[in-house]
């Protein structure tokens, strides 16, 4: 065969640009260039090492705008080196290195092209390519057989730095990239590279650049701890520095088990059902994610065993209880195991408590899904009350740790009030709420006035709890009163906490048979200036633009088809509470039996009315008992009537929504403002919304819809807002694809019109309908390029008829009654929803055209539609609304064939300006 013929090229103009800085560079450039292949030319060369000429120029391109500069901040002799050597001189690597860093800190100043090559991968693609070598590598990569790291972001720090901490991480990555420890090459590169992002937060904050350590080498810094620990959060760091400095900051972190079967091995050794306990979870947290998140869920599960591994000195306790009893052992003993892991939990520093609530959170997961019962992280705590609501079956939890270290009797007396309380059912029995309130005030009332105390009255009232408040002739009871007074008189409390507070104590005396007194009382008359301004902050209501913004945002979530259940019950909660001003809990406690409809004599239709009152110590209206009259609905917070008719409909859609949903406590299951949702071993559980679930949930979705304000339900006019609301909404569905508009623009154009006058409109247009689409006048729709001479203008393009037209004729005689209502010289027809179907119709296929048929789809009859459906016999017109869709939509097809960008500017302009003008 004969050998192909290798071309050579003409002499580039190129290397001549670097003659007057280096001349062997030059040189050597040029045998590049001619050893360089040019595909489209069908050059080619058997060179392995050769690059394209196009890369080659864009890699000299580079160089020959950094050359002059780098050449000027290089120390002098490795600028003699790079003049006299050119490329060879990169052979030695701390050469190479200073003038990376220097051509890498001056690109910033010189503007390169945009096709030019980063100087530092530039740099490489010509020694590689002058050496023949495509395994050398430039130094801002760390390389081993499997993985190439970048570390250019280094850079940012001063050379002497730069060159430390690459050292230090080429050893740390030499550590970790051994095959002993196994570890994947996402996981290395994630280590160096956070780690190389610590030394930069590290090296460029005040701390380090104002401190002697400065100018000391780097690795000495890092044993600086106070200097340090800020950085720890960074947990690759953390492994990072332990490794470099095993003798102060410890040894690092190993552990052997690497896989899902290893650990299960592992925990074989504990005992075998604890074993089976981990490898039946594991299997089930990943039945229950995708595929993709596989490598995230058997992370998690295995955290807990894991950690029993790594830590068995401190993990000694936990590994015995799982020998005898498996994971349902450490909720034995009033949880001792799960104690002892909370303990380890408070004593990590901060940096390290968010890894082992992972371990925590672990072992109580792999407990639930064993056991079926859950433990509460706070339940742990020695100085946490829990108060179960069973009107939504939650438990909330009060911490009083400030109590239980400075005064722990008197935590104990609250403990026993709390023990009495949850149980009690005689006549002296409260409510859960108020309770948690009493108790609450309690502990205040004692920390708030602590700092007035001394240190032994403390200590009496650590030792003796509130039975020290009555010795001594009331001594700490009237400092106590006093304190709260004084702050009153202050204004750092307002008259009706300072009141609580002193009311909470006489209580807690009470609860003790204690005696009390009644000094330093909190008076208004000391805090009127106060108390104007409290008044102020409750009469603080929305503003009518802050309803109408509500509203607005409201609707568009309730039209987002995407959004979850639990978004979709919390977003039909704020509809009713915006629209109605009632109080939240008993709004969110309503439930199926809540609603009832009355027969009214003079009405054909029922009267809704709906169950509405606050729940106080388990009380329950006994309907079967109840006898019904105007005066026993008010007492039992039965609303009807107009303070129920705005909502109903609203309510009925949230019960539709929930229906499939019911929870498992029994006396909850008719609950209608509910929501499913997966827990953590991939179970579905029906949560109730409670005031709490609602004002998180109801704020981040609005923030996601794009509103600025926050709902707040105690802003909202007793009376509500239907009103306003009403108006909004109506003007809302004239555009149902309401994400293509932005707030500002429904302000504009679509809040506008009176509300009666719209309904008037849209009741006799739908009538028209019914009565005009019996019969289809033409099939197609002439389209026009240029408006005609003689066509009148109509909403929804150009009408050619005539007065003595058949079809006109027709028109009048079907519809008398409504051109009675006009003018009576009118001479059209002006039934503008029968255009589409009329002969005498013409469409332009220009922007403007286009802009009236959108805004005649999207919110006239969007309108009619929403309109139809408050009907009860509503099938034809529906059917007549969608016939129209469909003309609309073949009338658009039909334009885009002739001028696609007539659509395409119409849609824009319906997108920024609202609806067209003639169908205001």
């Amino acid at each position: 065969m004969m050998q192909q013929q290798v071309k050579k090229l003409r002499s580039n103009p190129i290397p001549t640009k670097f003659r007057p800085y280096s001349t062997i560079l030059a040189q050597q450039l040029d045998v590049l260039f001619n050893r360089s292949y040019d595909k489209n030319n069908n050059i080619s060369s058997v060179d392995e090492t050769a690059i394209s000429i196009c890369r080659l120029q864009n890699t000299c391109l580079s160089l020959y705008h950094l050359l002059p500069y780098a050449l000027r901040k290089v120390e002098p002799d490795t600028a003699d080196a790079i003049v006299k050597k050119g490329l060879n001189a990169l052979l030695d690597f701390e050469t190479w290195q200073e003038l990376e860093y220097v051509c890498a800190n001056g690109a910033d100043s010189i503007k390169l092209p945009n096709y030019a090559t980063r100087i530092e991968k530039a740099l490489e693609n010509l020694v590689r390519f002058h050496l023949k070598n495509n395994t050398i590598n430039a130094p801002f990569r760390l390389v081993n057989d499997t993985i190439s790291i970048d570390l250019s972001k280094l850079h940012a720090l001063n050379f002497i730095h730069l060159l430390e901490a690459r050292d230090l991480l080429r050893k740390y990555f030499n550590y970790i990239s051994s095959p002993e420890l196994n570890l994947k090459a996402q996981t290395i590169r994630d280590n160096i590279l956070k780690s190389s992002s610590a030394i930069i937060s590290l090296c460029q904050s005040k701390s380090f650049t104002n401190s002697d350590s400065f100018d000391q080498p780097l690795v000495t810094s890092l044993g600086n701890k106070e200097l340090i620990t800020p950085f720890l959060s960074n947990i690759c760091f953390h492994t990072f520095v332990r490794f470099l400095l095993p003798d102060v900051w410890g040894k690092p972190l190993s552990n052997p088990l690497r896989n899902e079967l290893s650990v299960i091995i592992y925990a074989k050794t504990i005992s075998n059902k604890f074993s089976e306990e981990v490898a039946s979870f594991t299997k089930n947290q990943l039945n229950n994610v995708s595929r993709e998140q596989h490598s995230k869920a058997r992370h998690l599960a295995l955290y807990f065993p894991r950690w029993l591994c790594s830590e068995k000195q401190d993990a000694r306790p936990i590994i015995e209880i799982l020998t005898k009893h498996g994971i349902s052992g450490l909720s034995k003993d009033n949880n001792k195991g799960f104690v002892y892991l909370y303990d380890i939990y408070l004593n990590k520093t901060l940096r390290n408590k968010m890894n082992f609530l992972k371990v925590l959170n672990c072992a109580l997961d792999l407990y639930h899904f064993v056991t079926g019962n859950k433990v509460i992280k706070e339940s742990l705590l020695p100085y946490s009350l829990g108060y179960y609501f069973k009107e939504s079956d939650t438990t909330v939890w009060q911490k009083h740790k400030w109590l239980f270290k400075n005064a722990h009797k008197f935590y104990h007396n609250l403990v026993e009030y709390h023990e009495v309380f949850t149980k009690r059912v005689d006549g002296e029995s409260i409510g859960t709420l108020t309770l948690k309130s009493y108790i609450g005030d309690m502990a205040s009332a004692l920390k708030k006035s602590a700092p007035s105390l001394t240190d032994e009255q403390m200590s009496l009232i650590a030792n003796n709890g509130v039975h020290a408040f009555v010795e001594n002739d009331f001594e700490i009871l009237k400092a106590i009163r006093e304190a709260i007074q004084l702050k009153s008189k202050k204004g750092e409390l307002s008259v009706l906490i300072g009141r609580k507070l002193q009311s909470v104590i006489d209580r807690l005396l009470s609860f003790y048979g204690l005696d009390t007194i009644k000094g330093f009382p909190v008076s208004a008359e000391f805090t009127a200036r106060h108390q104007v301004q409290l008044s102020q902050n409750q009469d603080k209501v929305y503003a009518y633009k802050e309803v109408v913004e509500l509203a607005y945002y409201i609707e568009k979530g309730l039209a987002d088809t995407l959004l979850a259940t639990k978004e979709k019950v919390t977003l039909y909660a704020a509809k009713v509470l915006l629209k109605t001003g009632w109080n939240l809990t008993p709004t969110l406690e309503l439930d199926t039996n809540d609603l009832i409809f009355f027969n009214a004599p003079l009405n054909l239709s029922k009267t809704p009315a709906l169950r509405l009152f606050k729940r106080r110590a388990d009380y329950q209206t006994q309907w079967h008992k109840f006898k019904i009259n105007a005066t026993d609905l008010e007492k039992e917070g039965v609303l009807y009537g107009d303070a129920v008719t705005p909502v109903i409909f609203d309510i009925k859609a949230v019960i539709k929504l929930t229906y499939p949903y019911s929870p498992s406590i029994k006396n909850l299951s008719k609950r209608i403002f509910v929501f499913p949702e997966m827990n953590k071993i991939g179970r579905v559980e029906t949560k109730i919304l409670t005031a709490s679930r609602f004002k998180t949930t109801i704020d981040r979705v609005l923030t996601e819809l794009g509103c600025d304000l926050v709902f707040n339900s105690q802003k909202i006019r007793k009376t509500g807002l239907n009103y306003i609301y009403r108006k909004v909404a109506k003007e809302f569905k004239w555009y149902q694809k309401v994400g293509k508009h932005s707030y500002e623009t429904f302000l504009r154009h679509y809040l506008m019109q009176d509300n009666k006058d719209v309904a008037m409109t849209i009741n006799r247009a739908t009538k028209t309908m019914a009565d005009y689409f019996v019969r289809d006048v033409t099939d197609k729709v002439i389209i026009l390029q240029n408006p005609p001479e003689d066509g009148k203008k109509v909403p929804n393009g150009t009408c050619v008829n005539s007065k003595d037209k058949s079809a006109v004729v027709a028109f009048e005689s079907q519809n008398r009654k409504l051109l009675d209502q006009r003018d009576a010289d009118e001479q059209a027809c002006a039934d503008f929803n029968a255009c589409l179907w009329c002969p005498f119709y013409r469409c332009v296929a220009d922007a403007l055209h286009v802009w009236k048929l959108l805004s005649y789809r999207d919110f006239v009859l969007a309108d009619m539609e929403s309109s139809a459906a408050t009907f009860d016999s509503v099938t034809e017109q529906l059917e007549n609304i969608e016939q129209l869709k469909y003309r609309v939509n073949g009338i658009l097809a039909d334009i885009a064939k002739l001028n696609a960008q007539a659509v395409i500017e119409g849609k824009e302009l319906l997108k920024t300006e609202g609806i067209h003008p003639h169908w205001k």
